[in-house]
């Protein structure tokens, strides 16, 4: 009888020893199906991502494209000439075939690239370092003339765009100094409050 006592006990040592060998591989087992299957979500990510940015930048190219048309830069030329500091201005431009086309062009450019920007499908950080200075000029010598047209014109939207682009442009400067877009190193010509960026 002491033989089948020792062979059940041999018996149950198996049992005992299969059970938590199953059990290690068991665990081993879901370990490693968890790091599969974090490194495909992992990989998946950055496919993701690589694919917006390539949109990004494909987007932010036709930006750029018919920003170097010769009817922009000939529309930045007329430009250069059309002051605008009030809604008496603006009557004035319109009434001029030439400015008005200038300023419309650029003005709406500035509004739909402010656009692309506030929803997110570029980051400020690309319009920021190829024409950021121009936007900036552009909004500091328009921005009286947007706002009293707000006011008088009841149009509250007028230029919204454009102001989120300027005003994300200067944040932009301030984190990154060295591009010179930022309040400090350069004369700020524009009456936006900058205490919302600081």
């Amino acid at each position: 009888m002491v033989e089948l006592a020792e062979i059940g006990l041999i018996l149950q040592t198996i049992s005992v020893m299969s059970a938590a060998t199953a059990a290690v591989i068991g665990v081993r087992s879901y370990i490693n199906s968890n790091k599969r299957v974090e490194e495909a979500k992992r990989k998946e990510q950055e496919t993701r991502d690589r694919e917006l940015e390539t949109r990004q930048a494909q987007l932010l190219m036709g930006v750029f494209q018919s920003l170097v048309t010769p009817e922009m830069m000939e529309a930045n030329l007329k430009l250069q000439g059309i002051e605008g500091k009030s809604a008496e201005d603006w009557d004035r431009i319109l009434k001029d075939k030439e400015k008005y086309r200038a300023y419309t062009l650029w003005a709406a450019y500035y509004q739909g690239l402010g656009t692309l920007v506030k929803a997110g499908l570029i980051d400020v950080g690309l319009p920021a370092q190829l024409w950021g200075g121009n936007v900036l000029w552009f909004y500091e010598r328009y921005e009286s003339m947007m706002l009293d047209c707000r006011e008088k014109l009841n149009w509250p939207g007028w230029g919204s765009e454009t102001e989120f682009l300027y005003k994300s442009i200067i944040e932009y400067g301030v984190r990154h100094p060295e591009s010179g877009l930022g309040h400090r190193g350069r004369k700020i010509q524009s009456n936006v409050s900058l205490c919302s960026i600081t």
